[in-house]
C-alpha cells in the first residue's frame, strides 16, 4: 500500500532515496527508508502495551520479509535499534562505514548507512532542497549547522551567487566538501567554516546574506565551551543573531525537529512569519510531520 502511495512522489521527483514505512502500526514500530539499492531499517522502542516476545518475533519477520518483498538482498538491508537520542548520541560512531551515493532531483549525495545513527541526508528536507534549487539564483546564502552540506549543495546547484557553510564538526565539513565534488561543484569556489556557531554569529556580524538556512539541533553542547543550545529556550536569541547577518530584504528559513515546538511570541512580534511546514513535507513523511519550517523576514 505504501509503495503504491509513493508512485506519485517518484513520478514527479527524480529520486532513489525515500521513506517506505513510518511506524504506521504500533506492533511494527520501525522506520524503513530506501537508499538506492539498500534498505535502512530502524526500530524504535515498542509501546509498553506490546509484549516483548511478540516484538522480538516481529523484528525477525521484518528482517526476513521486507528485503524479500522489495527484491533486495538481505545483506543490503541495514538494521539499527534507535531509541530516543540525547545530546550527541546520534552522532556517535557505531560501525565501520558503508558509504553509497544516492540521487535526488539532479543532485547526488553520499550517505553512510552504518557508522552513525543518522546517515548524512535528512530525507524530510527534500522539499526545502527543491525550493532552494528553484529560488537561489544570484543569492548569497548562509547555511548554519550545515551538517553534510545537502542544503548548501541545493543552493549552489540553484546558481546562488555565494554559499557559506558553517558547522562545528570537521568530519561533516569534509563530508560536505565531498558532496560538492560529487555534484561537479568546486569546493574552492565556496566557503566552509568550522566554528562554534553561537560564537561565530556574535563575532563580527555584517548584513551580507540574502538567505540564511537555520536548521539547528534540538539540543547541543560542546567540550570547548560551557554554552548549551536548547532550541525551544534559545530560538528567539538565535534568530535575532542571524538577522544581523541579513540584508534588509533578506529572510531566514528556520527549521527544527523538536516535537511540540512552539514559536515564541517575541519572534511573531518582531518578524514577518510564514509557516511553511505543511508545504515542506512530501508524501513519504505526511503521516506525522517530522519538522517545522518558518520563513522569517523583518517587519
Amino acid at each position: 500500500k505504501n509503495l503504491k502511495n509513493r508512485s506519485k512522489l517518484l513520478k514527479y521527483n527524480n529520486i532513489d532515496c525515500y521513506r517506505i514505512y513510518d511506524s504506521e502500526l504500533p506492533e511494527y514500530n520501525v522506520v524503513i527508508d530506501r537508499f538506492a539499492d539498500y534498505l535502512h531499517i530502524q526500530e524504535y522502542r515498542p509501546p509498553k502495551t506490546v509484549d516483548p516476545k511478540s516484538a522480538n518475533h516481529r523484528r525477525q519477520l521484518i528482517r526476513q520479509w521486507v528485503p524479500k518483498h522489495l527484491g533486495i538482498p538481505v545483506k543490503q538491508a541495514i538494521y539499527k535499534e534507535r531509541f530516543r537520542q540525547s545530546g550527541k548520541s546520534q552522532y556517535e560512531k557505531r560501525a565501520e562505514p558503508l558509504c553509497i551515493h544516492v540521487h535526488e532531483n539532479g543532485m547526488g549525495f553520499e550517505v553512510n548507512l552504518t557508522t552513525y545513527t543518522d546517515v548524512g541526508l535528512f530525507l524530510d528536507h527534500r522539499p526545502l532542497r527543491r525550493l532552494l534549487l528553484e529560488s537561489c539564483r544570484g543569492k548569497r546564502v548562509l547555511n548554519l549547522f550545515c551538517y553534510t552540506g545537502a542544503l548548501s549543495v541545493a543552493a549552489a546547484k540553484g546558481l546562488a551567487r555565494s554559499v557559506t557553510s558553517v558547522d562545528m564538526s570537521k568530519t561533516y565539513l569534509t563530508w560536505a566538501h565531498r558532496n560538492f565534488e560529487n555534484n561537479d561543484l568546486n569546493p574552492k569556489h565556496y566557503q566552509f567554516i568550522r566554528a562554534n556557531i553561537l560564537e561565530w554569529l556574535e563575532s563580527d556580524p555584517s548584513a551580507e546574506f540574502d538567505i540564511i538556512l537555520l536548521d539547528p539541533p534540538t539540543f547541543s553542547n560542546t567540550k570547548s565551551t560551557e554554552q548549551t543550545l536548547d532550541i525551544q529556550r534559545d530560538h528567539c536569541a538565535l534568530i535575532d543573531a542571524c538577522a544581523r547577518w541579513l540584508i534588509p530584504q533578506g529572510f531566514i528559513y528556520f527549521s527544527n525537529n523538536l516535537r511540540g515546538f512552539s514559536l515564541s511570541d517575541s519572534v511573531n512580534e518582531r518578524y514577518l512569519v510564514e509557516d511553511l511546514t505543511r508545504t515542506s513535507i512530501d508524501a513519504d513523511f505526511d503521516r506525522k510531520p517530522p519538522h517545522v519550517l518558518f520563513k522569517l523576514s523583518r517587519k
